[in-house]
């Protein structure tokens, strides 16, 4: 019996991988892997940010360059912290524990935790795009 194929096969040539991506693409569409959109957004936000800090460069800003960098850092960290908070929610609901007002609170702290991340990723792709906006009036 076959199995069925990735959802992402980068020897199948669907993706020039000319910036290292595939890796990435593999990671967020494979069912094995933990969290994917949190992730995905907060790269995505970093490719904006990126791109923003270069054309903020070509137009001589160095201080809307300065705050596209500093957005890319921020927004790469917040992409691996989502990945921890998610796999620390996933193992924690699955921890019945036995019911205590200690586990109960150890739960509700992951869980706020793993429900904060993304919201800081959406503050942080906001940022960008006011900074996007500023740049390119």
């Amino acid at each position: 019996m076959t199995s069925a194929p990735a959802p992402f096969d980068a020897t199948a040539g669907r993706l020039d991988d000319r910036f290292g991506i595939a890796a990435l693409v593999e990671s967020l569409s494979s069912p094995f892997e933990g969290s994917a959109s949190g992730s995905a957004a907060a790269v995505a936000g970093t490719l904006a940010a990126a791109v923003v800090g270069r054309i903020a460069r070509a137009a001589n800003d160095p201080g809307a360059a300065a705050q596209a960098d500093a957005l890319v850092v921020r927004l790469t960290s917040l992409a691996s912290e989502d990945a921890d908070a998610y796999d620390a929610a996933v193992q924690a609901l699955a921890d019945r524990g036995e019911g205590s007002e200690a586990h109960d609170f150890q739960l509700g702290t992951v869980l706020r935790r793993a429900a904060d991340v993304p919201l800081q990723i959406a503050e942080s792709a906001a940022d960008v795009a006011l900074l996007a906006t500023q740049v390119a009036g």
